[in-house]
C-alpha cells in the first residue's frame, strides 16, 4: 500500500502501533492496544505541524481499521483527518472473541497471539507486570488469554469483556 501510494504521488506515512513493525521497540508501560486514540492524535499533530499537508487522508487495516474507526468517531479524529478508509475491521471485538473460539478460528486466534508474546518478551523490562501475569502472558495460546493477563492489568480494567467493549468502535460507528 505505501509503494502504490507513493507511486501516485501520495506523501505516506505508515504508523507501526506500539511494539510492531522493525525497529519499533517498547520504551513504555504501554503495549499496542485495540484503542489507541492518543496515539494516533500524536501522530496526526505531528504530521499537520512538520508537513503542513493540505489534507490528511488515513487507512486503517484489520485492528488498525478499528482503532482509526474509534478515533474518528470519538470526535477528535475528525479535526486532524479529512478522509479514512477501513478495511477489514472487526467492528465488535466481543463478537470476535467468541468466533475465535470455536473451530478453525482457534488457529487464526492463536497465530495472531504470537507477535503479542514477542512483543511482551521484548517490552517486558518497561511494563508494569507481575512475574506471574509476565508468565501467564508469555504462555498464552489465545489473544483472549493474552488480553486477559496483559492488556487488562496494564490499562487498569477489571475484564476482557470490559477491555473489548471499550475498545469496539460499533459504538461509535453512528457518528
Amino acid at each position: 500500500t505505501m509503494r502504490q501510494l507513493d507511486a501516485v504521488g501520495f506523501e505516506a506515512v505508515c504508523v507501526n502501533m506500539r511494539g510492531h513493525g522493525f525497529g519499533n521497540p517498547i520504551r513504555s508501560n504501554r503495549l499496542y492496544t485495540a484503542r489507541a486514540d492518543n496515539d494516533l492524535r500524536e501522530v496526526c499533530e505531528r504530521i499537520r505541524l512538520s508537513r503542513r499537508p493540505p489534507a490528511l487522508y488515513a487507512v486503517g487495516f484489520s485492528m488498525g481499521a478499528n482503532q482509526l474507526l474509534n478515533f474518528l468517531g470519538a470526535g477528535g479524529g475528525s479535526a486532524h483527518i479529512n478522509a479514512a478508509v477501513s478495511v477489514s475491521c472487526p467492528f465488535d471485538l466481543n463478537k470476535l472473541g467468541v468466533h475465535f473460539r470455536s473451530g478453525m478460528a482457534r488457529i487464526y486466534g492463536f497465530l495472531v497471539a504470537q507477535p503479542l508474546k514477542r512483543m511482551l518478551l521484548q517490552g517486558r523490562h518497561h511494563l508494569q507486570l507481575s512475574h506471574t501475569q509476565l508468565l501467564a502472558g508469555l504462555s498464552c495460546t489465545s489473544v483472549e488469554q493474552f488480553d486477559r493477563h496483559v492488556q487488562v492489568p496494564l490499562l487498569g480494567l477489571t475484564s476482557v469483556d470490559e477491555y473489548w467493549r471499550a475498545s469496539s468502535c460499533v459504538h461509535h460507528i453512528h457518528k
